[in-house]
């Protein structure tokens, strides 16, 4: 059904289809996607933001940073996660072409997107941004100045990750320059891309490699093994000033996963075992990396000069004894260091719990003391969705939110940030691990929704001015205004705007640019082609901006207009071009 009037902010289209039950923190989300769209940008069409947990007063403001995507039919970047699309021997699924025509048409469009905590869209970077997929999207310090960068590059099908190049873009959403790797490797993987104040990015790399699997069954004289490396590279130059390899310090045995269709059989280039799959790494203050290895379960601490390993937790060669995991993590993502010093070292990570086959009941964020000396690890805190939970076969992110922590092994504070990768959640917890926020953006069938990770930023931290214009739509709400001259007669004109990607605006003012009113005609429902203004219009009204899309409707008809957006001190900020009305035929 067709949930807007025709003077909404927005139109949504939602489809309801019997739905399996779900666990109380699930939305009554519908069985296929839910996306908004826009009558100022009829090209964007957006992933819907439903709350099932919404505490105003605990929920920090800021802007939420996704990567949706629709997951490719042979697309495997969660290796061992089991998504993509698959078809239905249901008879009641359709044929194999019209599954297939379904699931495109209900399809996110993958890109890098910023949403507001209320679940309005700021920025959709959906072709803008570049194509195929996204991963990674952060506010960083480059050149002394917030920029966002992505990865932007294609999944490989089988274990092969993906391949592309690390993007960093300005504040008017212009791409300043690209990051790739170097040494004659692989092109950039999405499982880790991160920019350094220093001018500097960290990028993970699926190399793969000839290695003898004769060992395992591979019968070929040249077995094939994904490599999993990262690399330090200056940005200007494209220098490489650092590079780990994990086969220069871990072996096959250690691996959680064996040679087979997920994790790859061995036998050639493109269908390497991927035994290590790296997909975390961090420099830390004094030098050295934080590596996490989701085939291995294991968390490594690395040596920024020699790259020798200093220190496991986890895996089949752990050095720390976990105190109080029930059971330990197992296929993690997200390893992060949250505090440090010479004897202690806090860290998050997300638990995924399962990768196709659980070890867990339920995925969850956690935060681990580690006591170097003594050589212990204990969890400090996990954060988990209510209910039994959710199970979250690949991907994830946790996020300590600002504090003022200065105590290793002290309370996470004030909130932590979790997106459930795979699955299309994000929710914010207090300490305590209470949910004050759990939003869903997609369905949870088919892999039609998810987001590598997610994270959460200050509303400050990101204040951006497009180099596009606003955007507006027109429209009048009765056929007979084409032949009318006059502003009045119980008629009335809708305007539609909207600026992608504008951040600093609070309100839209609205002019008419028709001269008085007098119409050119064509109600037989085409739109009517731009034209220049006249001097400065006639001006009708002003109204507070109302999410991604503002809507505003003047008595009467005006037969063109434009709209202007302004600042919290009245400055204006941009105006969109002149654009006639359209007006229906019926």
């Amino acid at each position: 059904m067709l949930q807007a009037s025709f003077f909404a902010r927005g139109v949504a289209l939602l489809f309801y289809f019997h739905t399996t039950t779900q666990a109380a923190y699930q939305t009554n989300y519908p069985s296929h996607n839910l996306n908004t769209t826009y009558y100022s940008r009829p090209d964007i069409i957006a992933p819907k933001f439903q709350f099932s947990v919404y505490d105003e007063d605990s929920v920090i403001p800021g802007y939420i940073l996704l990567t949706p995507a629709t997951q490719g039919i042979e697309s495997s970047f969660g290796v061992g996660g089991g998504g993509g699309f698959s078809f239905s021997n249901d008879p009641g699924s359709g044929t194999p072409q019209a599954q297939l025509a379904a699931y495109y048409a209900q399809s996110i469009q993958n890109g890098p997107y910023i949403f507001d905590t209320s679940g309005e869209l700021v920025y959709s970077g959906f072709g803008s941004a570049g194509g195929f997929n996204f991963d990674n999207l952060k506010v960083a310090q480059y050149q002394g100045k917030p920029h966002l960068t992505y990865f932007n590059g294609d999944d490989q099908t089988g274990p092969s990750g993906s391949r592309g190049q690390g993007v960093i873009m300005d504040s008017s959403y212009r791409i300043v320059t690209s990051v790739t790797a170097g040494l004659g490797r692989t092109s950039n993987d999405g499982h880790e891309y991160t920019v350094l104040e220093d001018g500097t990015a960290i990028t993970t790399i699926y190399q793969p490699v000839q290695y003898d699997l004769t060992p395992y069954g591979v019968k070929e004289p040249v077995g094939w093994v994904v490599e999993g490396i990262f690399q330090r590279i200056d940005i200007q130059t494209g220098s490489v000033l650092f590079e780990w390899r994990s086969l220069d310090h871990t072996t096959l045995a250690e691996s959680y996963f064996p040679l087979n269709v997920t994790s790859g059989v061995g036998a050639s280039p493109d269908n390497p075992y991927d035994y290590f799959h790296i997909n975390a790494v961090e420099l830390d203050q004094y030098g050295n990396y934080l590596v996490s290895s989701r085939h291995l379960s294991t968390i490594f601490y690395l040596s920024g000069t020699t790259g020798s390993v200093i220190w496991r937790l986890n895996g089949k060669n752990s050095t720390f004894t976990l105190l109080n995991f029930h059971p330990p993590f197992a296929f993690q993502h997200d390893a992060r260091i949250r505090s440090q010093n010479t004897t202690h070292m806090q860290i998050s990570l997300f638990d995924n719990g399962s990768s196709g086959k659980p070890t867990n009941s339920s995925s969850s964020g956690m935060l681990i003391s580690l006591n170097l000396p003594s050589k212990t690890a204990a969890l400090t805190s996990q954060f988990v969705l209510p209910d039994s939970g959710i199970l979250t076969t690949s991907r994830g992110s946790v996020q300590a939110l600002p504090t003022n922590q200065t105590s290793p092994g002290a309370p996470l504070g004030p909130n932590v940030f979790i997106g459930w990768g795979s699955q299309p959640f994000v929710s914010e917890h207090k300490p305590d691990g209470s949910p004050v926020l759990i939003g869903q953006f997609g369905a949870t069938h088919s892999a039609l929704a998810l987001s590598y990770r997610a994270f959460k930023i200050g509303r400050g931290e990101w204040v951006a001015s497009p180099l596009s214009t606003p955007a507006l739509w027109m429209t009048a709400n009765n056929s007979n205004s084409s032949n009318s001259s006059s502003h009045s007669g119980g008629f009335s004109t809708a305007f539609y705007v909207s600026w992608n990607g504008a951040t600093e605006v609070v309100a839209w003012r609205f002019y008419s640019a028709d001269g008085g009113g007098n119409s050119t005609g064509a109600g037989n429902g085409t739109l009517m082609m731009p034209a220049a203004a006249q001097g400065e219009g006639g001006f009708l009204g002003e109204v507070a901006r109302g999410g991604f899309e503002t809507a505003f409707v003047a008595a009467g008809f005006y037969a063109a207009g434009f709209a202007r957006a302004v600042d919290k001190q009245g400055k204006v900020l941009g105006e969109s071009p002149v654009r006639r009305t359209y007006v229906p035929s019926q």
